[in-house]
């Protein structure tokens, strides 16, 4: 099947966000899936990302996980209608969203060895999840569900990309991946992953993100979930978690007793460090470490003695008398 560029649809991705720069906490600030997993998974990373702003270190797996969610997030947008080349048109969007980072790209310190790796590896995801997609289609057709490859794609490919939901009451906001209603009325939250994670089940920490999902959904749509998933794209593995009432109940004693602790004060001694083995990772572990101050220190030293040297030269300078000719 012959396509182009405009089948495509690119002017509605949108691209890799700015990183923001610090500015003083609101008095009721907003709160989102993945910031009350991160004051449940340590409180003083809480303070650093979302009271004092600080800005977040762009990495290649920031970037990485930015073009695998919108290449599918355009793959399955509603204008964008069935082709039998997915495979082929998922690569041909990978490879435009690849080249709109070339400018962030270039600011990592990665080899082109390395970059290369990570490229590939973005692929691997991309067609593992559209291979998942084939067999879909295909177990629905055998089943008799669908009609045709293009009545099958129809029923696979999610409802909903990338929904927006914001509950002004509780002041909890977020996107979800994608939400799907099966042929038979089931109705699924997915989040996609581009995590090296294998195995069977699912971390604590998506399953209160599930849950905080089915909350918002519920809520603002004032429509019950039967389903929360985790979409491991590396793998096309997908992770199903009944959503229930106790699922409800769990997501809303989050976000209570996080707006509870967060709204209470700015300090941040009331912030503390929960040191595991994660930190190592962090964005902030310099300053939790002390390296950032005793760095600042260090600068701000040399700076007084480079000062002070300079003012010596100049001080000797007006006072040396010129030779006379």
């Amino acid at each position: 099947m012959v396509t182009n560029d405009k089948d495509i649809l690119l002017k509605d991705i949108k691209p890799v966000e700015p990183v923001v720069t610090p500015r003083p906490p609101s008095d009721k600030r907003k709160l989102s899936p993945s910031s009350i997993i991160t004051y449940r998974s340590c409180p003083r990373q809480f303070y650093y990302r979302y009271i004092m702003r600080l800005p977040t270190i762009l990495n290649i797996h920031l970037i990485k996980g930015t073009v695998v969610h919108a290449v599918f997030e355009t793959l399955f947008n509603k204008k964008t209608f069935y082709k039998k080349d997915l495979e082929g048109e998922s690569l041909k969007l990978f490879e435009k969203l690849w080249g709109r980072e070339k400018e962030k790209l270039s600011t990592l310190t990665l080899d082109p060895v390395e970059l290369a790796i990570h490229k590939n590896d973005c692929v691997n995801m991309v067609n593992s999840y559209v291979n998942k997609i084939r067999i879909d289609m295909k177990m629905l057709m055998e089943l008799g569900k669908a009609k045709n490859e293009g009545h099958a794609y129809m029923l696979v490919r999610p409802q909903f990309k990338e929904m927006y939901l914001h509950d002004t009451e509780l002041q909890l906001h977020g996107y979800i991946d994608r939400v799907h209603t099966d042929w038979d009325g089931q109705t699924t939250i997915g989040d996609y992953k581009t995590s090296n994670r294998y195995g069977l089940g699912i971390k604590d920490d998506y399953e209160l993100q599930c849950g905080l999902y089915a909350l918002l959904y519920n809520r603002v749509k004032h429509l019950n979930a039967d389903w929360t998933s985790i979409i491991f794209l590396r793998y096309g593995t997908e992770v199903m978690t009944r959503v229930t009432p106790t699922t409800i109940k769990y997501a809303l004693e989050a976000v209570k007793e996080v707006r509870d602790k967060t709204d209470a004060t700015i300090e941040k001694e009331d912030y503390p460090m929960k040191e595991s083995k994660l930190c190592k990772w962090c964005n902030y572990y310099d300053r939790c470490a002390g390296l950032r101050e005793t760095e600042d220190d260090i600068r701000q030293k040399k700076a007084i003695e480079e000062l002070t040297a300079q003012k010596g030269k100049d001080k000797l300078a007006q006072t040396k008398i010129p030779d006379k000719g």
